[in-house]
């Protein structure tokens, strides 16, 4: 079996305040180089947050995160997120001034022509404005951009959750090649069936999450 690339290690978050909150505790599972997961479960039930924790945005308030066997924190939170992570969310984060082209130019080094042809992206809308693109385009966009690094994780968080039934299907297939052809993790919050279905491993969060209900 393909050694871990990504683990969480009995790893626990809660919000603190007045009413302090467990969303998550005890977490163990682990995610391999070349597979797309479908990470699923209940609106509330700390999806997002497993997210954020993977990528390096929160910290978790109990236990580690790790990259090929090394705790995150050692190796610095931002280094972490600038060589490891790409991020698609489900609200594009595109910068509505710039075109197409110039949106994937900002997630690294990877030609932009290839990539946006890649995704399905024809010449004549690369120099658009990308509030000029449906959603299905700029989610497309948002996928390119996390493929031009060199990234060894996509983390999507419901990329197709306001696509059409096509649309979602391509945007499927794109995140499926980025696992099979490109080895990388590909890691997916969703409550799509058709993504379930297409993902190499579902994983139901509740499942791993020993909060008390």
């Amino acid at each position: 079996m393909t050694e871990q690339l990504l683990r969480l290690d009995n790893v626990g978050y809660a919000y603190r305040g007045k009413r302090s909150r467990d969303v998550l505790v005890g977490i163990n599972m682990g995610f391999r180089a070349g597979t797309m997961y479908a990470v699923t479960g209940p609106s509330g039930s700390g999806k997002t947050t497993l997210l954020s924790l993977l990528a390096g945005l929160d910290d978790p308030t109990a236990g580690r995160v790790l990259h090929r066997g090394r705790d995150i924190r050692e190796t610095g939170l931002l280094a972490y997120r600038r060589d490891t992570m790409s991020l698609v969310f489900q609200s594009y984060n595109l910068i509505d001034y710039l075109t197409v082209r110039e949106n994937v130019l900002l997630g690294g080094p990877g030609d932009p022509d290839e990539l946006l042809e890649r995704v399905g992206i024809g010449a004549e809308l690369r120099g658009r404005s990308v509030l000029k693109l449906s959603g299905g385009q700029q989610q497309r966009v948002a996928i390119a951009r996390a493929l031009a690094g060199t990234s060894e994780v996509i983390l999507a968080d419901e990329p197709t959750g306001n696509l059409d039934e096509e649309t979602e299907a391509s945007i499927i297939e794109v995140l499926k090649r980025c696992a099979h052809e490109d080895g990388t993790c590909v890691i997916v919050v969703t409550h799509s069936s058709r993504v379930c279905a297409a993902a190499d491993e579902v994983v139901d969060l509740p499942k791993f999450n020993q909060v008390a209900n």
